[in-house]
């Protein structure tokens, strides 16, 4: 064999390597930026994820912020917890005169927050539909069905 054909085959082979070589490269890069695409996916999906807890945080510090000003303000106003009692109130449903009835309502209600009346239910209804709740009692009356349930807050003895 002639040496210019033995550098011709050996340029041959240089040049094979060198195409291998770079094709594996080539390759690899391929794959490396699939591999960063896919991460870059995945961290897109945590951002949006951090994102919205972002928000969900800074929602229940807005609501923290309010809860403490209210809070701020009831114990102005004098309305702390632990200066106040409370009490359940089932009175079934009734046969209460008129002016009994008034004077229930009446100590329901106060006129200088001294007392709370938290109804879950607060049903007042005359007897018969000739009556009615806000007419003149005729001899007849026989009052009105009332029905209360609740919750009574008032101020705890002492304080």
């Amino acid at each position: 064999m002639s040496n210019s054909r033995r550098l011709r085959l050996m340029m041959l082979g240089l040049v094979t390597a060198a195409l291998i070589a770079a094709l594996w490269w080539a390759y690899s890069g391929i794959v490396q930026l699939s591999q960063l695409r896919a991460q870059t996916m995945r961290l897109d999906a945590y951002l949006a994820v951090a994102q919205t807890k972002k928000t969900q945080l800074k929602q229940m510090q807005e609501w923290v912020n309010q809860r403490q000003d209210v809070r701020k303000r009831a114990e102005a106003a004098g309305l702390v917890e632990s200066q106040w009692g409370s009490r359940v109130i089932q009175q079934p449903t009734s046969l209460v005169m008129r002016d009994q009835a008034e004077k229930l309502i009446r100590q329901l209600a106060s006129k200088a927050g001294e007392y709370w009346f938290l109804p879950e239910s607060f049903d007042v209804a005359v007897v018969t539909s000739s009556e009615g709740l806000f007419t003149q009692p005729t001899a007849a009356d026989r009052g009105f069905n009332v029905q209360v349930k609740g919750t009574f807050y008032f101020k705890a003895a002492g304080q």
